[in-house]
């Protein structure tokens, strides 16, 4: 893995999570819903690029499983959210790879960029592990 860079706050860009239809529009008002779900998962006030596509997968995860995924214990979808569980896997896999998107959308490029790069080299060791 590369080296991250330093953890940058993470208020500028859970606001522009939120108001996501302003920095990147004509979307699916359903890819908006998960997009505000994933900013109400940040509790950290600053991470790196790791932490950011972690918890962007990790949110993906608790709305798969229904937040209940074994060993990590159970995670509470609040009600507002809930409507975003029991889509098919494909559902979920496309806003997977929007991941790339939303980071240029939300984070400062060079953030963007770390995010980007993690996320492929992640993807990239799933599927040479999958071979």
């Amino acid at each position: 893995m590369t080296e991250s860079l330093e953890a940058i706050s993470m208020e500028p860009v859970k606001e522009k999570l939120v108001n996501l239809t302003t920095h990147l529009p004509r979307q699916d008002n359903v890819f908006y819903e998960f997009v505000r779900y994933f900013a109400s998962t940040i509790k950290s006030p600053k991470l790196n690029a790791h932490g950011f596509g972690f918890k962007y997968e990790l949110a993906l995860l608790d709305l798969m499983k229904g937040g209940d995924y074994g060993k990590y214990g159970r995670v509470t979808i609040p009600a507002e959210f809930s409507h975003l569980i029991g889509y098919p896997s494909s559902f979920y896999a496309l806003l997977g790879i929007s991941l790339p998107e939303i980071a240029r959308a939300v984070c400062p490029p060079e953030f963007a960029e770390e995010v980007i790069r993690v996320h492929e080299e992640i993807n990239r060791k799933m599927k040479e592990d999958s071979a």
